[in-house]
């Protein structure tokens, strides 16, 4: 058995080497750009309690309105790529990139209340567009709506298209869930060495997986020939055994798996071929190691 863990653990440091090799790769190859546009509060600001005569009129800078809300919203890159707003190697459709609110809905006012990147903006109606020359990783900007919802069809969702950035993805995602939502150790390491160690993962996880079943086999297999060995040969064994007690070659009758390995080589019959190991405690340390992969394995795989 000692061999084959040899051979096990020389094939696992080959093979998590090309996985870190590949993992490497696919996170660079892969690299798309994204934005991310967090919701961070959704407030109704005209919201009464409904209470029988009870009637307000509301004005925003002079303007009547009947339902005002005030959005919050951080939009980010939240991936590895650049994108560009102008020049040769823009990678964006049109001149900026829009955002929109539902159709029931007009924005009356923006407030950008911090960046870390310059850019320019406007707003009509239900949309507002952000122009700038680079967005980079991680460079991100917070801003206000203050919309006047003009029917109750559609609860506010600020949108905008991944198809105007040439091979773009867009997430959404709501402060309220992430502050809930508790985090593992893993998802606080840097993108790249995610990847190269969930293909580490994969790669050494699923050798466990074809190996520990392959090495149980072939143990299998020698316990079933050992056992015909026994069922036929062992007669010829013991005659021998005795035969060479009586000429004081052997001091003592040993069972053949006992046998020191220097009496075999004047054994003149069909020598059996030994277990490396108790079949038993192998069965349930390869059934253990299996149910033990499988269950990394089934957390790490997303579909």
């Amino acid at each position: 058995m000692n061999k084959y863990l040899k051979n096990i653990a020389l094939i696992m440091t080959i093979v998590a080497g090309v996985a870190a090799i590949i993992g490497l790769y696919m996170q660079y190859d892969k690299q798309v750009p994204s934005i991310e546009i967090k919701s961070i509060t959704s407030d109704k600001l005209t919201d009464l309690p409904k209470v029988d005569g009870l009637n307000a009129q509301f004005f925003y800078k002079d303007s009547l309105v009947t339902s005002l809300w005030k959005l919050n919203y951080l939009i980010a890159n939240n991936g590895a790529e650049v994108i560009v707003g102008e020049g040769n190697n823009k990678n964006i459709i049109k001149n900026g990139v829009k955002f929109t609110l539902p159709e029931n809905y007009k924005i009356l006012e923006l407030v950008k209340k911090q960046d870390n990147f310059p850019f320019e903006y406007s707003f009509n109606a239900n949309c507002f567009e952000i122009k700038f020359l680079q967005w980079r990783p991680d460079e991100a900007f917070e801003l206000t709506l203050y919309v006047e919802q003009l029917d109750n069809t559609e609860l506010p969702n600020l949108l905008t298209n991944e198809r105007e950035i040439l091979g773009g993805v867009v997430t959404y995602s709501s402060l309220q869930t992430d502050t809930k939502s508790k985090k593992s150790l893993f998802e606080f390491l840097p993108n790249t060495l995610q990847s190269i160690l969930l293909w580490i993962g994969y790669v050494l996880f699923s050798i466990f997986l074809i190996v520990m079943p392959i090495v149980w086999i072939s143990e299998l297999v020698k316990v079933v020939k050992y056992k015909k060995w026994k069922r036929t040969d062992y007669w010829m064994y013991k005659e021998w055994i005795d035969k060479q007690i009586e000429e004081n070659v052997i001091g003592l009758h040993y069972e053949p798996q006992k046998l020191p390995k220097q009496y075999w080589e004047s054994y003149p019959y069909p020598k059996p071929s030994f277990p490396d190991n108790e079949f038993g405690n192998l069965t349930i340390g390869t059934i253990v190691v299996i149910i033990l992969t499988l269950i990394p394995l089934l957390i790490m795989i997303k579909v």
